[in-house]
């Protein structure tokens, strides 16, 4: 599996845990755990990648909490992870346009622009086929795609942009940003 973001609500005080290793062969180095829970897997890597190395008010609300050569462990304010939100809401309103655009015009269909666009009727089959799938979880309970019922953090649990961003608005919403501290880990 390729480098993902995760979401974890962390100890303000004490967020990460770090052991430091010494070994003969190896030299020393530093192990961190997050002290608290993984409220969010997999979400946002594409916007916290591309914010952390291109946005500058951005990097206002993120903090390094341990310097790592494959790993980021940083904390988020409030207003960063609004930041990530918006990022979501202009990919799907990018795609919207993208597959209208396309709607209007099939002659560019061939054209770099469309390179990731799907013809709107193919879009909405696409779409349909999302919403009646359902399968069995591992409790035997049917779950249905771009919705959890089960799953107290989360609303949707759907790769799609458009389903995923619902998740991370309700984490906006019910995280205790007094109390805790957002701990994005990338890895």
């Amino acid at each position: 599996m390729s480098w993902r973001v995760d979401w974890y609500r962390a100890n303000k005080n004490e967020p990460l845990i770090i052991t430091h290793h010494k070994d003969e062969d190896y030299g020393d180095w530093d192990e961190a755990d997050i002290n608290g829970e993984c409220i969010c897997h997999n979400n946002g890597t594409e916007f916290w990648t591309k914010l952390k190395y291109e946005n500058e008010d951005f990097k206002k609300e993120i903090k390094c909490l341990l310097e790592h050569p494959d790993c980021d462990y940083y904390s988020i304010t409030k207003e960063g992870f609004k930041m990530i939100i918006l990022e979501y809401r202009q990919r799907v309103i990018d795609y919207m346009k993208a597959s209208l655009d396309l709607y209007q015009h099939p002659e560019d269909k061939d054209k770099e622009k469309h390179w990731f666009t799907l013809d709107l009727v193919k879009e909405w089959e696409h779409e349909i086929s999302e919403w009646e799938h359902t399968y069995l979880g591992d409790d035997g309970e049917k779950c249905y795609f771009n919705i959890d019922l089960s799953d107290k953090k989360r609303v949707s649990s759907s790769w799609m942009y458009k389903f995923a961003i619902f998740d991370m608005i309700f984490i906006y919403k019910t995280f205790d940003w007094e109390n805790d501290l957002m701990v994005v880990y990338g890895g």
